[in-house]
């Protein structure tokens, strides 16, 4: 029997990234995230991301690009401006959000595997934490 319904994923990295308001990643690289735990190919409405991060207490705002590519250069979703929320309790640490309401198509080439690439605006800080919703 076919599965019926719908049904909401959660996919997350946790480290420590240096962003900057200058280059995308310190690092030079995309945050890889798994969509479906390696699958070839997967079907999948992305829904939101969430970005966690400390020392934000200057960052404005957190500029984020997904690609289907490590390199960064094949979108998924565009240069997009979430403005950063600070904490209650500690005003240093910070978090943004941005709803994304896309469908993506991976393809056997590039996998189950999306980059998340970032950039801060007004100072840079430490992302230590993404999670992204999504559901097929």
């Amino acid at each position: 029997m076919a599965k019926v319904g719908n049904f909401i994923h959660r996919v997350e990295w946790t480290g420590s990234q240096v962003i900057t308001t200058t280059n995308w990643n310190s690092a030079g690289a995309g945050l890889q995230l798994q969509l479906n735990g390696g699958a070839a190919v997967v079907a999948a409405k992305l829904s939101a991301l969430y970005i966690y991060a400390t020392g934000a207490g200057s960052t404005t705002s957190i500029i984020a690009k997904v690609t289907r590519d490590a390199g960064g250069d094949e979108a998924i979703i565009p240069d997009t401006t979430a403005t950063t929320a600070f904490g209650a309790t500690t005003a240093t640490d910070g978090s943004c959000v941005i709803s994304l309401g896309i469908d993506y198509v991976s393809t056997t080439t590039h996998g189950d595997s999306i980059y998340v690439y970032l950039k801060g605006v007004g100072a840079g800080c430490t992302v230590t934490g993404l999670v992204l919703t999504w559901s097929e």
